[in-house]
Formats: structure tokens, sequence, C-alpha cells
């Protein structure tokens, strides 16, 4: 029989995974040098004309940061509990 893994542990832990990336020094480093690099501070527009496919990719890199930012928050939280 194979080893099945239940969905809510695999969750639970890839939560407290992400918990221990974003209080990890090593973790804030890597996050404020992607916050730097993928617009998390500042516009994905630049001044121009408007580039649909330039923003597009801009804004999937941004939401990247945003998604690692939330998974760091829900993983802390779940930890308080």
């Amino acid at each position: 029989m194979e080893n099945q893994v239940n969905p809510e542990d695999e969750i639970k832990r890839l939560h407290a995974m992400y918990a221990n990336f974003a209080q990890n020094a090593i973790g804030q480093i890597v996050l404020d040098d992607l916050k730097k690099r993928f617009h998390f501070n500042s516009t994905t527009v630049k001044t121009g004309a408007i580039d649909p496919h330039e923003l597009a990719y801009a804004e999937g890199q941004r939401s990247v940061v945003l998604f690692l930012i939330a998974m760091g928050e829900i993983g802390k939280q779940a930890d308080n509990q």
C-alpha cells in the first residue's frame, strides 16, 4: 500500500515551512531582495506607453512575492493557535 499523505496535514506542514521562512533571518534577506526586484513597493507601470504583456509579466512577479508573504502570515497564525 502506498504511503498516503493526509491533505490537511500536508497543508499544515507547508504553512509551518512558510512561517519558518518568513521568520528566519535568511528568509527575510531573500524576501527583501525579492520585494526590491519584483515591484513590491513600486508601480509595475512605467511612464509612456503601457505594454500589456510587460505589465502582466511584472504583476505575475509581484504576485509571487505577495503569495510568499501571505503564506508566511498564515503559517505564523497557525503557529500561534
